[in-house]
């Protein structure tokens, strides 16, 4: 339990964005009572999450790896999720479009969302962890769900984000890793080619 009771840093950027929130589409035909509320609401929950944690979590004491698996394996776990809506799929009567990729919380572009926010973590363990070319194959794993969500927007920063992933993990892994990030880097191109020729 963290005793804290200064002002955290950033309340004054949650408060901004409330408000903002709050006057999105000010000068529409569209903005009503509604829209300031759903604001609001939006607004308050990230608020409480976030003064929640600033007051009861010492961050000094959290470590970074546990963080970065909780996020690796909430990308596997939606991504699985988005899998499974193109496994069950009525391919036989109907065309697939990313529509069709519903979870019950979000659709498409939420899905994509969540599992790209999981991408840099995941490159931080291929990065920092033994057997580092493990976690660059789960990355790889967590890219190709994003493609598969065919949302434009997740799919540009996630190949941006891959890119820099990559990059950043060769350059700072060490020794026996590196050999085996480059080695497995190489070999997940080979495979993503291959299965560009084949489909």
């Amino acid at each position: 339990y963290n005793k804290k009771t200064e002002k955290p840093k950033l309340w004054l950027g949650f408060l901004l964005f409330t408000i903002s929130m709050m006057l999105g589409g000010i000068f529409t035909a569209y903005y009503s009572v509604r829209t300031v509320l759903y604001g609001l609401l939006v607004g308050v929950t990230l608020c409480i999450c976030y003064f929640y944690l600033f007051y009861t979590v010492d961050w000094k004491k959290i470590r970074i790896d546990y963080i970065a698996y909780v996020f690796m394996f909430i990308g596997l776990g939606v991504g699985f999720e988005t899998l499974y809506s193109y496994i069950t799929f009525d391919w036989v009567n109907s065309e697939f479009t990313r529509s069709a990729i519903y979870t019950g919380w979000g659709v498409y572009n939420n899905v994509a969302g969540v599992i790209c926010t999981c991408l840099g973590a995941t490159y931080y363990l291929a990065t920092t962890k033994k057997y580092g070319w493990v976690y660059n194959i789960v990355a790889s794993l967590i890219m190709l769900f994003i493609l598969l969500t065919q949302s434009r927007n997740s799919i540009l920063f996630g190949l941006i984000l891959n890119f820099v992933g990559i990059v950043s993990m060769i350059v700072l892994s060490k020794g026996k890793e590196k050999r085996n990030n480059i080695i497995s880097t190489l070999g997940i191109v080979l495979v993503t080619i291959l299965a560009m020729i084949i489909l």
